[in-house]
């Protein structure tokens, strides 16, 4: 009898253990489906079939991002999305203005090379460059592109099967159209471009995101910088007046700045729960960058596209890939590699191929051996051309003539104010073998292309010569 007992009690046991293990086990799936293991390697071309899409943000700092260290807390979605992603901390745009710098962004050539490097509308993205949409309208994926700058409707869309364009519209607007359609169109492989100009002044006021007045006198920059006005009268090497702010108007400015950033980054939020919730975060990249920055009176001036100093050219650069855990990445890198990283992703040929100017970032992300490359930008932008080279520690910025603009130390003077060339002789050898070693195509040979009286209203009204 006791033995009969004993064995019904084992039997019972013994069930009760299987069971508690098939729930166990059943519990496991699931939250492995939840939140599959990620993985720290990047495998070349194992991404066909997932989404991309390209996020860029107008006149978006760098150093005004939290997880690029600001202290002000503008930006807590666009921080979790750095967490998820493999955030590159010292990144260089190509230009210091839109049309430049979004133009080598889609199509991975320097400003002198694809000749966008004033306003002149003369000055398109030709069609002999081959671009992102390009690339993933031969992979068969459809392709749209939501911007709000004109300064895009010069070729640099050229391509998309879809587009969407109106001036200045902002983010909350932006991000309903293409909520809207992603509700028709995710079913197909997509590459989507997004751009918002949010942060570009004027520094809008937004209820419950700006700390400053409404009618703040510090939301347009062309009441203090006769540049900004149209250009009239006044160019980059000759300004005409400039209004220097005190700190207290200085600081108020920068506040109706970070306002915008504050709102646009609640509109990414509200666009990221939607890609949550759709579940298309497990199939799509996510590349979140800035064509430029902007200037307050860090170097005498305002706005961007004058200078090439850190503050218009350092941007931010994220690269979010779907269960692959990212890294903080320290080197530094142009956004020109943007494409070649992605054709590296998604394609089995040799980036030689291509003829592109920029390089993949795998290798960085995968935490592997990584020459550094010398980094360019330029800008003819309301004056005359100029560029800069980063070659190791130090940074040249000179006229296309061999005019010395400044040279830095930037590992030491990362806000570029001692200039090396004034103050020390032993940096000459060093100034002159970067400027013999570093090719400058300035031949401008400009092909014609109408542009529609729209675009050239929304360029006069944003402040743009054409």
């Amino acid at each position: 009898m006791k033995t009969n007992k004993k064995s019904k009690y084992l039997r019972k046991r013994f069930s009760f253990i299987i069971t508690l293990f098939i729930v166990i086990f059943v519990v496991f799936i699931y939250i492995i489906g939840k939140n599959p293991i990620k993985t720290t390697k990047i495998r070349e071309n194992s991404y066909s079939g997932f989404n991309v899409i390209l996020i860029i943000i107008d006149t978006l700092r760098a150093d005004h991002l939290g997880c690029y260290g600001y202290s002000r807390s503008i930006s807590p979605n666009i921080d979790l999305l750095a967490k998820k992603s493999f955030i590159f901390y010292n990144t260089y745009s190509a230009s210091s203005w839109t049309r430049s710098a979004i133009a080598s962004i889609v199509s991975s050539k320097l400003p002198t090379e694809h000749k966008i490097t004033s306003e002149n509308k003369k000055e398109i993205l030709r069609k002999e460059f081959f671009t992102i949409q390009e690339f993933f309208n031969q992979m068969n994926y459809t392709t749209a592109a939501f911007y709000t700058n004109p300064h895009l409707n010069f070729g640099v869309t050229q391509n998309f099967s879809y587009k969407y364009f109106k001036g200045n519209e902002e983010s909350n607007l932006v991000y309903d159209k293409v909520i809207s359609w992603l509700d028709n169109n995710s079913n197909n492989n997509f590459f989507l471009l997004v751009h918002n100009m949010d942060p570009h002044d004027p520094y809008d006021f937004h209820p419950g995101f700006s700390s400053t007045p409404k009618r703040s006198r510090y939301r347009t920059l062309g009441r203090f910088f006769s540049v900004r006005k149209n250009g009239a009268g006044s160019t980059c090497e000759n300004p005409g007046k400039i209004i220097i702010l005190n700190k207290t108007q200085l600081a108020e400015m920068i506040a109706n700045y970070d306002g915008e950033i504050k709102f646009l980054d609640y509109n990414l939020g509200r666009f990221f729960d939607y890609l949550r919730r759709k579940s298309l975060l497990d199939n799509t990249i996510i590349i979140f960058t800035s064509d430029h920055g902007e200037e307050f009176l860090e170097h005498g001036g305002y706005w961007h596209g004058c200078t090439l100093y850190n503050e218009l050219i350092h941007v931010p650069l994220m690269i979010y890939i779907p269960h692959v855990r990212g890294r903080k990445v320290m080197e530094r890198v142009s956004t020109i590699d943007i494409f070649p990283t992605l054709i590296s992703l998604f394609d089995n040929k040799s980036l030689s191929e291509y003829n592109l100017s920029g390089v993949s970032l795998l290798p960085l992300m995968n935490n592997e051996p990584f020459k550094e490359k010398e980094i360019f930008s330029a800008t003819a932008f309301r004056g005359a051309l100029k560029y800069s080279v980063i070659r190791g520690d130090y940074k040249l910025i000179t006229y296309a003539n061999g005019t010395i603009i400044g040279f830095y130390n930037i590992k030491e003077d990362k806000k570029e104010s001692k200039n090396l060339a004034n103050v020390n002789s032993d940096l000459l050898d060093l100034i002159n073998h970067i400027q013999k070693t570093t090719k400058i195509e300035n031949k401008k040979n400009f092909k014609t292309k109408n542009i529609d009286k729209e675009t050239l209203k929304q360029l006069k009204s944003l402040g743009y010569l054409t």
